[in-house]
C-alpha cells in the first residue's frame, strides 16, 4: 500500500483543509480528487495558477519541465502544486480565500468577434461577445481566459481588459509576437462575425476586497487586467484611497490606450497615472526608463496593496522595488506572461 501524507492547505481567511496525498501523487491531483477545487489551469507547471507557499514539511517539485516560477519565488519556498509531491506531512499556504474553492469551474463558451482594432505597432484589441443562449462567464476582474485560434488546436491565454459588468461583451489585448499563431490570425484573418471558442476563467490574479491605497504596475499588455480591476473599483465606488498606476512600454510606437487611461483618470479623482517609455525618440517628452523607474521613494508603505502584471523580469523587478519600499510581500499580487505559453499574456 502506498504511503499517504497529510498536507494541510491554509487559506487567507483562516480556513484550513486536510488533503491526503499518496506517494508519487501531485498535491493538486490529490486535492481535486478530494473535492478541494484549488485554483489551477494548465496542470503542467507553465501557468503558475496553482502556486502555494511551503510553511512546513518536506516537498519535492518535479524539474522535468520549464516551470513558471521566478528564482526569487523558488528561494522563498513557493511551489506549484501540480508538480509538487509530499515527502512528509506538511502545510501549504494559498494566497486567496477559501470561498474561491466553491467558484464555478472553468468552462468553454462560443463567442463572436465584434471588432478588431490595431491599437499600436505591437498590440491589437479584440472585442468579442458571448453568443446568445450561452451562460455568461462568472469571473472577477483580473482573471484570464484561454482563446482558441480558429481552425487550429492552439489555445492562447489573455486577461480580460473589461469587467463582468460589460458582459456579454469582452475585450482582450493581443500582443504581437514573431510567428505567433494568434498574432497571425488577428493581423490577417480576423474579422467581425468570426466565431472564437474561449475557456475560463482562470488565475489567482484578481481584485481583492480592500480599502487600502493601491499601487499598480503594468508592462505592455499587462495593462489589460489592470484596466478591468480599475473599472470594477470605480463601479463599486468603495475604494477612495489613492491609486497609483505605472504603465510602461519599450518604444514610443508601442504606446496604446492613452485615451482610455486619460478617461479613467478623469472618472477617478484618486487615480494617478504615470507612463514611461524604455527607449524614447524625439516624439516622447515623458519619463524614459523601465516601468519600475516610475516608482518613486515614498510611493509604497506597509499600508499599501499592489497589483503587478507584465513579463517575468519586469514582475521580478517590481516585486523587489515594492518590497523595498515597505509593501508587504503578501500584499503584492502579480501575473506574469510569456509568448505562446499557457501563462497569461
Amino acid at each position: 500500500m502506498n504511503d499517504v501524507r497529510q498536507v494541510t492547505a491554509r487559506f487567507s481567511d483562516g480556513v484550513a483543509l486536510d488533503i491526503a496525498v499518496r506517494d508519487g501523487q501531485p498535491v493538486l491531483t490529490a486535492a481535486l480528487e478530494a473535492g478541494i477545487n484549488l485554483l489551477h489551469q494548465c496542470r503542467a507547471g507553465s501557468c503558475s495558477t496553482c502556486i502555494s507557499q511551503r510553511v512546513d514539511g518536506e516537498f519535492e517539485m518535479e524539474s522535468t519541465t520549464s516551470i513558471a516560477l521566478m528564482p526569487s519565488e523558488i528561494r522563498e519556498g513557493k511551489l506549484l502544486t501540480c508538480l509538487t509531491h509530499a515527502k512528509s506531512d506538511g502545510v501549504l499556504d494559498f494566497a486567496y480565500e477559501s470561498k474561491w474553492l466553491d467558484r464555478e469551474r472553468a468552462r468553454k463558451y462560443t463567442t463572436t468577434v465584434l471588432d478588431v482594432v490595431r491599437t499600436c505597432d505591437t498590440v491589437t484589441s479584440l472585442q468579442i461577445e458571448v453568443d446568445p443562449g450561452e451562460d455568461e462567464p462568472t469571473f472577477v476582474s483580473g482573471m484570464y481566459f484561454l482563446l482558441r485560434v480558429p481552425g487550429t488546436d492552439h489555445w492562447r491565454a489573455y486577461s480580460a481588459a473589461t469587467g463582468p459588468t460589460e458582459l456579454p461583451a469582452m475585450t482582450f489585448l493581443v500582443r504581437h509576437v514573431p510567428d505567433g499563431v494568434m498574432t497571425e490570425f488577428v493581423s490577417t484573418a480576423c474579422a467581425p462575425g468570426d466565431s472564437i471558442e474561449i475557456e475560463g476563467p482562470f488565475g489567482e490574479f484578481f481584485l481583492r476586497d480592500t480599502d487600502a491605497a493601491l499601487i499598480m504596475v503594468a508592462g505592455g499588455t499587462g495593462l489589460a487586467p489592470i484596466l478591468s480591476i480599475l473599472d470594477s473599483i470605480r463601479e463599486k465606488r468603495r475604494n477612495r484611497n489613492r491609486i497609483l498606476l505605472c504603465f510602461g512600454v519599450t518604444r514610443y510606437d508601442d504606446l496604446f490606450y492613452l485615451d482610455e487611461l486619460e478617461l479613467r483618470r478623469h472618472l477617478m479623482p484618486q487615480l494617478e497615472v504615470r507612463i514611461g517609455v524604455a527607449i524614447a525618440d524625439e516624439r516622447w517628452d515623458g519619463p524614459v526608463g523601465m516601468v519600475t523607474d516610475l516608482l518613486k521613494d515614498g510611493d509604497g508603505s506597509d499600508k499599501h496593496v499592489a497589483y503587478v502584471c507584465g513579463p517575468p523580469p519586469m514582475v521580478e523587478a517590481a516585486l523587489d522595488r515594492l518590497v523595498a519600499a515597505g509593501v508587504p510581500r503578501e500584499a503584492v499580487h502579480y501575473e506574469r506572461f510569456a509568448p505562446s505559453s499557457s501563462a497569461a499574456s
